[in-house]
């Protein structure tokens, strides 16, 4: 899904980082080391979006994956400026996994949340969808097993599930 720029109040909000990517993973284990794995990166308009309340005015308004409205969020937006330097430094580090396919990677204070899911499309092997991307202001990140994404990556591959000690 292609993320168009949002205008309000005159000031244009570029969108573009926000655009599908996809990039090259190299998998150092003997099953994969012939071809990297390729992973197609997604986002969700959460990334950018805050629940929506009555008031908000329709150009902010975007529907998410769900047809659920969102409305535009300046501070989730700044925060989410560095997404792609975030998503490079990620893949090399560990991450912290929530259950199932969710995990999150906390960069500066700034939560990054994501699932890594096998593809259906011929052009990537997995789907990077990052959910969102903010600043907590209230309460704590949640309680996660921490594992190295390179893991995650193989395990998915592999079509196992992923386990972490909580």
């Amino acid at each position: 899904m292609r993320h168009p720029n949002l205008t309000h109040n005159g000031e244009v909000y570029d969108l573009s980082h926000f655009n599908p990517y996809t990039f090259d993973f190299e998998l150092r284990t003997e099953e994969f080391k012939d071809a990297p794995v390729r992973i197609k990166v997604i986002f969700s308009v959460h990334c950018y979006a805050k629940k929506s309340v009555e008031g908000d005015p329709q150009e902010l308004i975007r529907q998410d994956h769900r047809g659920e409205d969102r409305t535009f969020c300046p501070s989730r937006y700044k925060d989410s400026l560095t997404v792609r330097d975030e998503i490079s430094k990620m893949v090399q580090e560990k991450v912290r996994h929530t259950g199932g396919t969710n995990f999150f990677y906390l960069p500066n204070g700034v939560e990054l949340y994501f699932q890594v899911i096998k593809s259906k499309s011929d052009d990537a092997d997995l789907l990077l969808r990052i959910q969102s991307m903010y600043t907590r202001t209230v309460g704590n990140p949640p309680n996660a097993g921490m594992i190295p994404f390179f893991k995650i990556v193989y395990q998915t591959m592999k079509g196992n599930k992923i386990n972490t000690n909580r």
